[in-house]
C-alpha cells in the first residue's frame, strides 16, 4: 500500500540548511519529488473531470420559460 505524500515529504523537512545539499543529490528525494509530481498531476485530473461532470450537469438542465424574454433571448444577456 502506498504511504501517504505527507509522510514521504516529512523525511525531507530539516530546518538544518547542511542537509539541503545532500537532498540536491539524493536519489530519494528525485524519487520523491516525482511522487509528489505525480500526485500533484492525478488531482489535477480528478478536479477537470469534476468541473466537466458540473458543467454537462448544468449545460443539460432545461431552462424554465421564465428566463426567456417574447422576443426569444434569454433574460440578462445582452442582444
Amino acid at each position: 500500500m502506498p504511504k501517504d505524500v505527507v509522510e514521504l515529504v516529512e523525511r525531507y523537512l530539516s530546518e538544518d540548511p547542511s542537509k539541503w545539499a545532500k537532498l540536491a543529490s539524493d536519489i530519494q528525494w528525485r524519487r520523491l519529488q516525482l511522487l509528489l509530481l505525480r500526485e500533484v498531476l492525478v488531482e489535477l485530473r480528478d478536479l477537470k473531470q469534476e468541473v466537466a461532470e458540473l458543467s454537462s450537469e448544468c449545460h443539460s438542465q432545461p431552462r424554465g420559460n421564465n428566463d426567456i424574454d417574447p422576443n426569444g433571448h434569454l433574460k440578462g444577456d445582452k442582444p
